[in-house]
């Protein structure tokens, strides 16, 4: 009981820890596999959207996740992660989110509740993403 009184006060306190800034290399990764969750959940909206989209919308989409997957090459390449790393890591998100939405379009509201804001505005202003995580760290973005 002693050690299990331990643990949750030892998570409670560390739990209100402010993030770290991180280091311009340890930003750059960041965004680069935050970069490969966007490109993960555009390509999931694209082919959830695909019969129902205009063509205008399915052009959008589709510009939309080539962004997400360049600029996750663009900054995993700039802190040296391998092409087998990339991926993975496109791989791992997938598959998350497939699993999220039990794989059918009826639950994308799920992801699309998670990652539409947040990988929008990435994808406008990579450079202010970059400024926020040297500055305030990973959990800036939350």
């Amino acid at each position: 009981m002693r050690y299990l009184f331990l643990a949750v006060a030892m998570t409670a306190a560390s739990g209100g820890a402010a993030a770290q800034p991180l280091t311009q290399q340890e930003a750059l990764n960041e965004i680069s596999s935050e970069s490969t969750e966007c490109f993960a959940y555009y390509s999931i909206a694209n082919g959830c959207m695909f019969k129902i989209a205009t063509e205008e919308q399915k052009r959008v989409l589709q510009s939309t996740s080539d962004r997400a997957s360049q600029l996750s090459v663009t900054f995993g390449k700039a802190t040296g992660v391998s092409d087998e790393t990339l991926l993975a890591r496109t791989r791992i998100a997938l598959r998350s989110m497939l699993d999220m939405t039990s794989k059918s379009c009826l639950n994308v509201a799920i992801i699309l509740e998670k990652y539409a804001a947040k990988c929008k505005a990435l994808l406008e202003a990579p450079e202010r993403r970059l400024q926020s995580l040297m500055m305030n760290g990973v959990e800036s973005a939350e």
